[in-house]
């Protein structure tokens, strides 16, 4: 019995122990895109960061946006459409 019981355990703290380095992984990646951009695709200089209802945004000199969704970070053509997405 104690045999299955070790088993269970170490298998369990593997489980445990992948989710949270894919987690880590995950943030880091965000993280990287939230620091890094400060340049636009489009050539535009960042002008400011700021948060809207707790997501990260990005605003640049062409009045385009990078914005955090659910999903990750999504360029949109300027905050009212994001502001849109979001409200929805």
């Amino acid at each position: 019995m104690s045999d299955v019981t070790t088993n269970w355990f170490a298998g369990i703290s593997a489980v445990i122990a992948i989710a949270v380095i894919v987690q880590t992984l995950l943030q880091m990646r965000k993280t990287k895109r939230w620091n890094d951009d400060s340049d636009a695709p489009s050539g535009a200089r960042l002008v400011s960061r700021a948060r809207y209802r707790g997501h990260r945004v990005v605003h640049y000199s062409d009045g385009s946006v990078l914005a955090e969704t659910r999903f990750g970070f999504k360029s949109f053509e300027n905050f009212d459409l994001y502001r849109q997405y979001i409200d929805r």
